[in-house]
């Protein structure tokens, strides 16, 4: 039984889940506070609102939230901090020489999708298997040269597109040895400088 807000109610009969047309991952080991949790986002582009945040990560474990997202930017296009937190920087992922990934450069964004992600996914009693593809652009706010504190995303000029990498995520959940194994593959056509953001909660 799971007791939320002293309400007591039936924990579900499954624990992790993948939603293959949406790309979203969940990892746990079971319905508890503190409970370990992993959420992994590998998605595709599509309409409304959204981070730059592929094959992003946010983990919770022993009651304490361990790796943490910015979440929702500010609805103010003066609020300072709005670019970084709808960046790459700040939802746990690979950046490329400082930029941000652009998911919706040049890519046709269907109102649904008929098809699933190719992605591999395994869920067991023993461990957890996932994988994330990020195979977009990368442009627009650069940590390196705008900082964090860069309003009016529309002011950010895109004279720099980089489209030959490719970023493979697995993610893997040995669930009794309470363990994460977080791999990130990276391939491109040439030289850049690559850089693991993790927002560690405080």
């Amino acid at each position: 039984m799971l007791n939320l807000l002293n309400l007591s109610c039936k924990a579900p009969a499954f624990n992790s889940v993948y939603f293959p047309y949406g790309g979203y991952v969940v990892q746990r080991d079971g319905w508890q506070p503190e409970s370990l949790y992993a959420f992994m986002k590998n998605s595709r582009p599509g309409s409304g609102h959204k981070n730059e945040e592929g094959n992003g990560l946010q983990i919770s474990a022993f009651g304490q939230d361990l790796l943490v997202s910015s979440g929702g930017e500010a609805y103010d296009p003066d609020q300072p901090l709005k670019t970084f937190w709808r960046s790459t920087a700040s939802n746990n992922s690979i950046i490329v020489d400082g930029y941000s990934q652009n998911l919706r450069y040049k890519a046709e964004v269907p109102v649904t999708y008929k098809e699933p992600i190719k992605a591999r996914y395994l869920t067991g009693n023993d461990f957890d298997f996932a994988e994330g593809m990020f195979t977009g652009a990368y442009s627009g706010l650069n940590i390196y040269k705008h900082g964090k504190n860069t309003a009016k995303p529309d002011l950010i000029n895109h004279d720099v597109i980089i489209s030959d990498v490719t970023h493979n995520l697995e993610l893997i959940f040995l669930r009794k040895l309470k363990i994460w194994i977080i791999t990130d593959m990276i391939t491109s056509e040439k030289p850049h400088e690559f850089t693991q953001t993790w927002l560690l909660a405080p």
